[in-house]
């Protein structure tokens, strides 16, 4: 886990535990909705403070997939597991050096100067470490489990 200082930490680790609870949420209601619950089974169990399932059902939908053997759907949202501690370093670092990044995406001529990066990319990571989520030894060390060849 990241180790912040500053009286705003709280609001930072809150800010990103709601977020993943959110994401969590809806997967878990949409596996609830695919294992056949009904919408009203599923506002129920929340005791109705679920009025709108139909619409977080649909933006579940649109959520991408968690891969087996990984505990978020991207490298940035791993990373936000870690920093609000609901991994160790050794996953983390395991998860990152595992993801199947996919390639970045070129300009396809001189004028094209409008780069990509699909999700899930290594640019993630270069996110998550400047947003915090991640320090400069965990991305140093994860680039060089990717690429010992290059270090």
């Amino acid at each position: 886990m990241v180790i912040r200082e500053g009286r705003l930490d709280g609001v930072w680790r809150a800010h990103h535990r709601l977020l993943l609870a959110r994401l969590d949420f809806q997967r878990l209601i949409l596996a609830a909705a695919r294992s056949g619950a009904s919408e009203r089974e599923i506002r129920n169990s929340v005791h109705g403070h679920c009025p709108d399932v139909r619409e977080l059902l649909q933006e579940a939908e649109k959520l991408p997939p968690v891969p087996e053997g990984f505990s978020g759907s991207g490298p940035y949202e791993i990373c936000q597991r870690y920093a609000v501690g609901l991994l160790t370093r050794e996953q983390l670092v395991d998860e990152l050096t595992r993801w199947d990044y996919p390639p970045r995406s070129w300009p396809r001529d001189y004028f094209d100067d409008y780069m990509v990066d699909p999700p899930g990319s290594w640019l993630e990571v270069e996110e998550a470490e400047s947003d915090g989520l991640i320090d400069i030894s965990t991305y140093g060390e994860v680039l060089n489990r990717r690429h010992p060849d290059e270090s």
